[in-house]
């Protein structure tokens, strides 16, 4: 019901007249058939009657009613005026949302071109003030900007393979640094040239770019890439100028994983940072270990002794 009927004109009439009204003498004092409930629904919804606890129907003033919906009406104005406030001042925050999150993406990860790389990253070892984290895959020489901070008083710790152990180049740059105070340590496979500076920035390889590196100065980011050097680092053994006995067996559990996942020599020689003669050396050294007469027989009993994930 929605306009104004004859059925709720007699009932409103009717209250005003009586007083407290119940249904029953609604009905009763019309003569109805039906209690008028869609009519009394409407005239409530309206304002112009309001029942009591006993259930008892009473009439109020349209003027009355008229004052409180003026009072609804400058409330509604009020919050239509704050709403229109609201909308004008966001929409001079759109621009300078897009603004800063645009300037964000820029300084979360700038990709560095490999010649460019090395001045920025002198750059960044100069400011460094606390600590430097380096994983150092390859045969590169280390970084010159970490014997200066380590003069400065810059806590150094150096991630590199085992096979640095016996590249003499490699060894030589390792023992300097550790001369001066870096912390060195080496695992079997060191996965990516990897710069943590003062846990605020990072210096990446970029995936599938060999010429590229990424500055990555996202917090969340650099402290990802600061775990997964802390998880290399838990796991690695003090570096010394030769293998010692759980190096060496770390060595070669890792080419033997390697065997048995199918690698190739090459592969593995450059994952592990040995030259391929070296790599073939320890492959033959596992072989007579083993008891294999070939390479696919190493690859096979290296598969069968490797415990599977579901084990």
């Amino acid at each position: 019901m929605s306009e104004l009927s004859d059925e709720a004109v007699q009932i409103y009439l009717h209250v005003v007249r009586h007083g407290g009204t119940t249904m029953a003498e609604l009905r009763e004092g019309l003569r109805l058939r039906e209690p008028p409930a869609r009519a009394t629904t409407w005239l409530t919804g309206m304002g112009l009657l309001r029942e009591d606890s006993g259930g008892r129907l009473h009439a109020i003033g349209p003027a009355l009613v008229a004052a409180g919906t003026l009072q609804e009406e400058a409330r509604l104005r009020l919050e239509q005026l704050r709403l229109e406030r609201t909308r004008s001042v966001l929409a001079e925050f759109g621009p300078l949302y897009v603004q800063a999150l645009d300037g964000w993406r820029e300084q979360a990860v700038t990709v560095v071109p490999m010649a460019e790389a090395e001045a920025l990253l002198d750059s960044e070892l100069s400011a460094c003030a606390e600590e430097v984290a380096v994983a150092q895959p390859g045969e590169e020489s280390v970084a010159p900007g970490l014997s200066r901070a380590l003069e400065r008083g810059v806590a150094v710790r150096l991630l590199c393979p085992h096979a640095h152990r016996r590249i003499a180049r490699s060894r030589q740059d390792v023992l300097d640094l550790s001369g001066m105070g870096a912390q060195v340590r080496s695992v079997a496979e060191v996965p990516a040239r990897v710069f943590v500076l003062d846990a605020r920035v990072a210096l990446v390889p970029a995936s599938g770019e060999p010429a590229t590196m990424l500055l990555v100065r996202e917090p969340t980011l650099v402290a990802l890439v600061h775990r997964v050097f802390e998880s290399y680092w838990t796991s690695g053994e003090q570096f010394a100028a030769e293998y010692s006995a759980p190096v060496l067996d770390d060595l070669r559990s890792t080419i033997l994983a390697m065997l048995a996942e199918g690698a190739k020599d090459e592969f593995i020689a450059r994952a592990i940072g040995l030259s391929v003669r070296s790599c073939r050396r320890h492959i033959a050294e596992i072989m007579k270990t083993l008891g294999a007469q070939s390479r696919f027989q190493a690859g096979y009993l290296a598969k069968e002794l490797t415990p599977s994930a579901e084990e």
